[in-house]
């Protein structure tokens, strides 16, 4: 199963925007989140060519947890505790094919 990367998503009641670049201006990053501007930012390509859809994937799952760190926590998490997050629940989610969405009436 494929993600789905929203054009916008809602954290808190705050709305952030997905932008797709072609690359981020620093290249040691694939993604990043700015909380000022509401706006997260996934890169389509490093510098040997187009990013596997599974790393876009969870990228924007890491930035998301960027975001609930900020709007919930009220304190700073290491950057090495959201790796490991995003990590981990991409894997359980996408192993398991897990789909939070509710289930149509009738089934």
């Amino acid at each position: 199963m494929l993600m789905r990367i929203p054009k916008q998503i809602k954290v808190a009641g705050h709305k952030y925007s997905v932008k797709h670049v072609s690359s981020i201006k620093n290249g040691k990053v694939r993604a990043r989140v700015n909380h000022e501007m509401n706006r997260i930012t996934l890169s389509r390509r490093g510098s040997t060519g187009p990013y596997a859809e599974s790393l876009r994937a969870e990228d924007f799952l890491h930035e998301i947890i960027h975001c609930v760190s900020v709007a919930y926590v009220h304190a700073t998490v290491a950057e090495a505790t959201i790796g490991q997050l995003g990590v981990g629940l991409f894997q359980v989610i996408r192993d398991n094919n897990l789909d939070f969405r509710q289930p149509k009436k009738g089934k």
